[in-house]
């Protein structure tokens, strides 16, 4: 039988659920609405009856935003709950569950339609079978980031990490100011996610900052990018470089930013000569969460669970389970449980 393997991605506003071939060929992808369902497991069984694959003894690889830790997980944005043991109750294996630029992160390792192209002058493709440590960051509406570590031997493993949300360092006095006109009424302490992340058309601006022109807005928020992109690679030791993705490096080169933060990125580091040879990159594709979720897949197999027979699903005939996946040793790789 086909080691059936189920992607699923949570965005703000919609569930994104589709099989995953042997090959990492997304099939039978399907949208919905968030507020169609209450729960994302009635999600699930709607899709397992629409596509008649049952989910028992599937592997499940879900990304959403926001921290992944603990048995329950609340959704970052949306009114979900997510419940470990009650997924795993409806698939019988455990299933994993990352955030969204960790998805990223496994879309860079192996993901198919990927495209990593140089942003620094140090280029050259990440070599992930070296011992090394990278960075994927995603700046849009949110700060994401995820750490790859490469261990020399073949075993890879991306952790989560919400560096977005410790404080923001200003660098000048409109810096101080901008971070003043962001912080929220009962949060006095800026984040940086609040400062890279605001629009150059917010209000903010002409209240607080009116002498800066649009332009100059736009590269005051790459000076800060760049700035955080090497306090990132610092913190986390990820010499190996940063992939960043994300609507906000996308306004950066359409307004030949790209110099500017990487000026920003090299100048003034604790660690001046590897920060400076720390490549960098922006990473593209047609879609990198179910890229990475269909290479997050190929690398992990769970043991089955306890009940030894399959839950009856509204509409689905009963599987007999579990059952050994016919498949391949796995692809080694270490996953972040919590």
């Amino acid at each position: 039988m086909e080691n059936r393997r189920l992607a699923v991605a949570i965005d703000d506003s919609e569930v994104r659920l589709a099989w995953i071939g042997a090959g990492g060929e997304v099939r039978n992808e399907t949208a919905w609405p968030l507020d169609r369902f209450s729960t994302l497991i009635e999600a699930m069984l709607r899709f397992e009856a629409e596509t008649g694959q049952p989910l028992w003894q599937a592997a499940a690889a879900i990304a959403i935003y926001g921290a992944t830790y603990g048995e329950s997980i609340s959704l970052h944005r949306g009114r979900w709950t997510i419940s470990r043991s009650g997924l795993a109750s409806i698939l019988g294996t455990p299933p994993t569950i990352i955030n969204h630029v960790a998805a990223k992160g496994w879309a860079a390792v192996g993901g198919t339609g990927i495209q990593l192209a140089p942003l620094s002058r140090h280029g050259g493709l990440p070599d992930f079978t070296a011992r090394n440590r990278w960075l994927a960051i995603n700046v849009e509406r949110g700060v994401g980031l995820a750490v790859i570590d490469s261990d020399g031997s073949g075993t890879l493993r991306i952790t989560e990490s919400e560096m977005g949300h410790c404080g923001f360092a200003p660098a000048s006095a409109l810096d101080r100011r901008l971070a003043e006109a962001v912080a929220l009424p009962r949060v006095p302490a800026t984040r940086w996610e609040m400062v890279l992340t605001v629009s150059v058309d917010s209000p903010i601006w002409t209240q607080h900052l009116p002498e800066v022109t649009r332009t100059d807005r736009l590269a005051m928020l790459a000076d800060n990018v760049g700035r955080f992109l090497a306090d990132a690679v610092t913190a986390h030791c990820a010499w190996g470089g940063v992939m960043i993705t994300g609507k906000r490096i996308v306004e950066f080169q359409s307004a030949g930013l790209t110099d500017r933060l990487n000026r920003a990125f090299e100048e003034g580091a604790k660690f001046g000569r590897p920060i400076q040879s720390a490549p960098r990159w922006r990473l593209t594709g047609s879609d990198l969460t179910f890229s990475g979720l269909a290479e997050a897949l190929a690398r992990t197999a769970v043991p089955a669970l306890a009940p030894t027979t399959a839950p009856v699903s509204p509409a689905v005939t009963p599987v007999a389970g579990p059952a050994p996946f016919a498949e391949p040793a796995p692809r080694p790789s270490i996953f972040n449980y919590r």
